[in-house]
């Protein structure tokens, strides 16, 4: 058990966020690797809205997930959907990706989901969790931090930016 959370990675429990469900490694099979790495970092479904519409620090994490090999970025199954569903074309896009990991409802998964208030940001918190092979969890990014409050994973807000999602100048920022 690593962190008093989440059992090995072949699936069995002793402890999870949700309590009887197996937290196994997240991912699926892609090019070559049969089972890819947990994520470093998750899109929630505003980043990847934000990305669609040129946000330059998304962009920037979606190209160190493309030029890095030890670096994985991830989406889940549920935030594409939502994505799309605000924004159509946001699946298109953003499946099209190369070093992006779309991380599957598998069974372990949708137990956890079906418990959530929201499909999109339940499946999301899921891919984040701590696994055996990431023991912090990954980092969800968006740009709708007051959503992830109290939640039990990391955020990094890309929200604090311009419209363009420029960041914002710190010598900007009154102290």
């Amino acid at each position: 058990m690593v962190g008093g959370r989440h059992g090995s990675s072949t699936g069995t429990s002793t402890g999870t966020a949700c309590p009887g469900i197996p937290r196994p490694s997240p991912g699926h099979p892609t090019g070559k690797r049969a089972q890819p790495d947990p994520p470093h970092v998750v899109l929630d479904h505003t980043a990847m809205v934000a990305a669609g519409r040129g946000n330059v620090l998304i962009s920037r994490l979606i190209h160190r997930a493309h030029a890095e090999s030890d670096w994985f970025l991830g989406v889940a199954t549920c935030a594409l959907v939502e994505a799309d569903r605000t924004r159509p074309g946001t699946a298109d896009r953003i499946t099209a990706l190369p070093g992006l990991v779309v991380l599957p409802l598998d069974p372990a998964a949708a137990l956890a989901v079906a418990r959530g208030r929201d499909w999109a940001d339940a499946h999301t918190e899921w891919a984040a969790l701590p696994v055996p092979e990431r023991p912090d969890g990954a980092v969800v990014v968006t740009v709708r931090p007051e959503g992830w409050r109290g939640r039990p994973v990391r955020v990094l807000d890309l929200g604090s930016g311009d419209a363009d999602g420029h960041p914002v100048d710190p010598g900007d920022r009154p102290f």
